[in-house]
């Protein structure tokens, strides 16, 4: 081969594979440009190995230039061909240039070879946008309709679902756009976000749409307002007949009416109006609700338990020795009693194995309430407040000299009858106002009734209604010229004076008892 010739070679080979390698575009490709230098190479040293048998044997060995003769067979290159022969003078020039020419190959031929493994590896995908939620703006997805608030505004009320899901203990569910999504009616929420931001519902007047609303309130667990009663409606829409004695006791257990009497016997009433099941005693009781799923009657030696189908489930020998229960009255998991001539308060525990006995009252007790997790207890001169621990933390003595005939709560105050006056007093056991009746009747019942307070003067006749709420609301001069009083806004005459009553609300609507017979009462609402 002539160096002309060489030369011709050595141009086409090396640098066009370079140029080609360069600009091949895809991984095929590059494998045939890789072949094909692999052929070149082969060319080369074919003619290296018959140039070096061509020439006289010299004086020392030559083996291919690049190789190493104990290269390894699994390396990419194969096995050295050189043989021992003597490099003459004339041929020693054109092994140099094809030694450059195996080397240059070489490179080209690692280069491809790394542009390959590039291609071949997959392209990294870029990293997922991060959905964060805004620590003060809340942009919400609410079934499809998309709002903007704050945080501070959905937890306006803590306990509310809204006010749990927007405090930072639950992870919040968010779409593509990173909106909190809420599968909720999106055209109806935003009368719930008016109602966060302004704190009072803004309804439409279509009931349809009204309707709506208030489902979406109940399920946020919001406050929805009750309807307003036009007191000055308020009659006698129905009685209740079957009782052979009088009546007394009422109270609601599960959505029914169960009414007691002195002919020893427990009657309980559906919203119907229909008598479902009838409970005989059997010898004087108090009967009180127990875990909303009995009916608890108390009697001078046996606690028993009732199911709905009026079955006694379960009975427990009380062995005291106080007598006849004449109050009664749950205390969270306690049932507290207590009993005609004697002073005492027995309290059992939750399983009727163990009680205990509250001293300090000086006659018996003849009402018991529950107030602010306290219990409350109130003899003919004294009411006293007692802790869970049974200590009494405060006693109320009566200011009229007369006795307390019966206690109720309502908007967390104390209501206290003495006489012919209903005494208020707040959380802080400090006297707040007072309603004062204009006659000298005694009421020997109390509730609460659509914000409004019920007394039950029996033996005159009649039921008067408090608005009391609108006198607390009263500035500190109205109620120096007030007196401290308040009067009745409705008066509610009974059919029969009896000198025992009792009341309730059931379903909405007030009852009361009139010797044998339940009334229930109730007006329009706006």
């Amino acid at each position: 081969m002539s160096q002309g010739d060489h030369e011709k070679t050595n141009c086409n080979g090396p640098d066009a594979a370079t140029s080609a390698a360069v600009s091949l575009p895809t991984p095929t490709e590059l494998r045939r440009a890789i072949d094909s230098l692999d052929a070149r190479q082969l060319a080369l040293e074919a003619r290296f190995e018959s140039l070096l048998l061509a020439a006289p044997v010299g004086q020392h060995h030559a083996g291919m230039p690049g190789r190493k003769e104990n290269d390894s067979d699994d390396d990419d290159s194969r096995p050295c061909r050189a043989s021992p022969v003597a490099a003459s003078p004339t041929v020693l020039p054109v092994l140099s240039e094809l030694s450059r020419a195996v080397e240059a190959l070489r490179a080209d031929h690692d280069a491809l070879l790394a542009h390959v493994e590039a291609q071949a590896q997959p392209s990294a995908a870029p990293a997922p946008k991060e959905r964060t939620v805004d620590a003060v703006v809340a942009k919400l997805n609410v079934g499809g309709v998309h709002y903007v608030t704050t945080r501070s505004t959905l937890s306006k009320y803590p306990d509310s679902m809204l006010g749990a899901l927007f405090s930072g203990r639950f992870q919040l569910q968010l779409d593509d756009e990173g909106r909190v999504f809420i599968d909720r009616d999106g055209d109806v929420f935003g009368a719930v976000l008016s109602f966060l931001r302004v704190g009072r519902w803004l309804l439409p007047p279509e009931p349809h749409a009204v309707e709506r609303i208030r489902a979406e309130a109940e399920y946020f667990g919001l406050p929805w307002p009750e309807p307003e009663l036009d007191i000055g409606t308020v009659r006698c829409k129905a009685q209740l007949l079957g009782h052979q004695a009088k009546i007394t006791a009422l109270l609601v257990w599960n959505g029914r009416l169960v009414s007691a009497d002195y002919d020893r016997t427990v009657r309980v009433w559906t919203p119907d109006r229909k008598c479902v099941g009838v409970v005989d005693v059997g010898e004087p009781f108090m009967v009180a609700v127990w875990r909303n799923d009995y009916l608890a009657t108390v009697t001078d030696t046996l606690i028993r338990l009732w199911n709905a189908e009026c079955e006694c489930t379960r009975a427990v020998v009380t062995s005291v020795d106080e007598g006849v229960p004449m109050a009664v009255q749950v205390w969270r998991d306690r049932l507290v009693c207590g009993f005609y001539a004697c002073a005492d308060i027995r309290v059992w525990m939750s399983d009727f194995e163990d009680s205990r006995v509250l001293r300090g009252h000086r006659e018996e007790v003849s009402s018991l309430a529950e107030w602010g997790g306290n219990l409350v207890s109130a003899d003919d001169r004294d009411v006293r407040i007692w802790d869970w621990d049974c200590q009494c933390l405060h006693v109320v003595k009566s200011s009229l000299g007369q006795g307390v005939s019966c206690l109720t709560v309502h908007n967390d105050h104390l209501f206290i009858t003495q006489r012919a006056t209903i005494q208020v007093y707040n959380a802080a056991f400090a006297l707040e106002c007072a309603l004062c009746s204009d006659d000298e009747a005694l009421p020997v019942a109390l509730t609460a009734w659509h914000g409004y307070v019920v007394s039950y003067s029996a033996a005159a006749g009649f039921m008067d209604v408090w608005s009391a709420d609108q006198f607390w609301n009263a500035d500190e001069r109205e109620r120096s010229e007030a007196g401290l009083f308040a009067h009745p806004v409705l008066r509610l005459k009974t059919t029969v004076k009896v000198q025992s009553g009792t009341l309730a609300v059931w379903d909405g609507k007030l009852v009361s008892s009139e010797d044998r017979v339940i009334k229930i009462w109730d007006g329009r609402y706006s």
